[in-house]
């Protein structure tokens, strides 16, 4: 129940406008480029670059306000953009329900299952 609380605030962080926030769908196809420039294939750049800064963000603010006294919701290892892409990447297409929700919720769900804190992560 704290994780779900938490979860909510964060991405409550996102969202100004219901009509301003990228759905998952979106971030999809822009983070699928970012995956082919990743494998060195052909890419369209400016959607690659708006995927890595957005997920940027979102990881930024997550660690920002993260409380050090609680569990945080999902222990990522550090500094991985490719991998942090693909995890999203295989998130969304695993889970096409989620395509109509806010990027933020799909992300962090997608790092939730992925990097669970309740295995050590070698690489923090």
């Amino acid at each position: 129940m704290k994780k779900l609380i938490l979860l909510m605030v964060v991405v409550s962080l996102f969202v100004v406008s219901p009509a301003f926030a990228l759905n998952s769908n979106l971030l999809l196809e822009r983070c699928s480029e970012a995956e082919k420039s990743f494998q060195k294939t052909e890419a369209d750049n400016a959607k690659s670059l708006f995927c890595i800064g957005y997920l940027s963000g979102v990881v930024d603010t997550y660690d920002s306000l993260k409380n050090e006294n609680k569990e945080p919701l999902y222990c990522l290892p550090k500094n991985d953009m490719e991998l942090y892409v693909r995890t999203v990447v295989k998130f969304l297409k695993d889970n096409p329900g989620s395509l109509s929700f806010i990027a933020p919720i799909s992300i962090i769900q997608s790092f939730i299952e992925a990097f669970p804190c309740s295995i050590p992560m070698t690489t923090q």
